[in-house]
């Protein structure tokens, strides 16, 4: 812990309160301009008791350009929340609110402000000696299943081994919001879950859902990595893709996060932006996404890759498809096998640097590269999820139903990816 101190963590420590020893996870929530955070705390107060404390940090954030709107907003919501935290004690369940209103503006944003509270998690349960407690990404717009807690909290007491992992989530598809929101949000989350399965139909390892208000890592794991990065949008998939690739990561099923559908202008890129972008276009009821012509590829590609260490590069070429050629000279990979051959004394060490160097991002170019600069360009998502349905024999009946297929294909999967071809 000294070293992640000294060298990443966040310099300041917000809560003087001293940590009680039966505290078992840290739920931590990045909150701007936040409106209904309220309804978000009630969630948690709904919850089921845990067996140890859970605790709850909020790190109220802003730059320290913020305008007078984001800091007038800001403001009320921690007056809000201190009082609505003293009408609602609980024995089990413990809130500290951070209010941090001079973060750089270079780096303000939701990546900063999880780090903030992330470092404060890590920081109190290493004051316990609670270094493998799971610390519990939520967002201060989002709502939970009654065991959400209970849930995690038994996870990973059973399964000690798991360093992180993806909470089962679903967005709301009615409610007291405009219909277009729901429709937007409807294709945008087929999208998501079409694009993960597609990735686990092509057995790639690492192919999991990255969304910042379900993700949870254990305390050791999150400052052995180097802890949250300052992102101002996109930081759950970079984070979470220095930890999926070291194992034992898992899909936590059992309850359910519920994002919130609403438009936002606060990230550039992510589901509010995209539902907003929906919303703008006046199209909120289809979508184009990748074609499935690609997984298929990437699938023979991830199947064929093991052979760079059994055969001369020039004879796996040969066999490759073109496209993955392509994308391969694209990158110069020639010169980075030599380096990963080098330093792959079995073929188990090779297999574990080849997915280093082919991780989660490098995959998402692999797919934008065969969309981009290829034949394969995206299709409506309806039809590409549907033809994916069929590939896993879902045997949807109509296209109208196809979210509801995802999700429940979702709740039941243990992806297992078949990389036989590299034993």
């Amino acid at each position: 812990m000294n070293t992640y101190q000294q060298r990443y963590a966040y310099p300041t420590r917000y809560i003087n309160d001293a940590i009680d020893h039966a505290v078992s996870q840290i739920v931590v929530i990045p909150c701007f301009k936040e409106t209904a955070l309220i309804q978000t705390l009630n969630a948690l107060h709904r919850c089921s008791p845990t067996q140890g404390m859970t605790e709850v940090i909020v790190v109220i954030n802003e730059s320290e350009s913020a305008d007078s709107e984001a800091t007038a907003i800001n403001r009320q919501c921690l007056a809000e929340a201190q009082k609505w935290a003293q009408k609602n004690p609980f024995s089990w369940l413990k809130f500290h609110f951070v209010y941090v209103n001079d973060l750089p503006r270079k780096h303000a944003g939701v990546g900063l402000a999880r780090k903030i509270g992330m470092d404060e998690a890590a920081w109190r349960l290493e004051q316990i000696n609670k270094p493998k407690a799971p610390i519990i990404c939520f967002d201060a717009d989002s709502q939970c299943s009654e065991n959400y807690l209970q849930e995690i909290e038994d996870y990973f007491s059973r399964y000690p081994k798991t360093k992180g992992a993806s909470i089962h989530f679903e967005h709301p598809l009615s409610g007291d919001f405009p219909k277009e929101w729901y429709e937007a949000i409807e294709i945008y989350e087929l999208h998501l879950r079409y694009y993960v399965n597609g990735l686990r139909y092509a057995n790639f390892p690492f192919a999991y859902e990255t969304i910042g208000s379900s993700m949870v890592v254990r305390a050791d794991i999150y400052q052995k990595q180097g802890g949250m990065n300052r992102r101002k949008a996109g930081e759950d998939f970079y984070f979470l893709h220095k930890i999926i690739p070291h194992g034992d990561f898992a899909d936590i099923t059992g309850c359910m996060v519920i994002p919130s559908p609403r438009p936002s202008d606060r990230v550039p890129f992510g589901t509010g932006k995209a539902v907003g972008d929906f919303l703008a276009s006046g199209e909120t009821q289809s979508m184009v996404s990748y074609n499935p012509a690609i997984f298929t590829i990437l699938k023979a590609f991830i199947h064929q890759a093991a052979d760079f260490y059994r055969k001369p590069y020039e004879e796996v070429i040969q066999q490759l498809d073109d496209d993955s050629v392509a994308f391969l000279e694209h990158l110069n990979f020639k010169e980075d096998l030599q380096k990963i051959l080098k330093n792959s004394p079995n073929a188990n060490i090779y297999k574990q640097r080849f997915f280093q160097w082919f991780d989660g991002f490098r995959c998402l170019k692999y797919v934008h590269f065969l969309r981009d600069q290829r034949a394969y360009k995206n299709i409506d998502l309806r039809e590409g999820a549907h033809e994916l349905a069929q590939t896993f024999k879902m045997s949807p009946d109509t296209k109208a139903n196809l979210l509801h297929l995802f999700r429940e294909w979702d709740k039941k999967s243990h992806y297992l990816p078949d990389l036989s071809s590299w034993e």
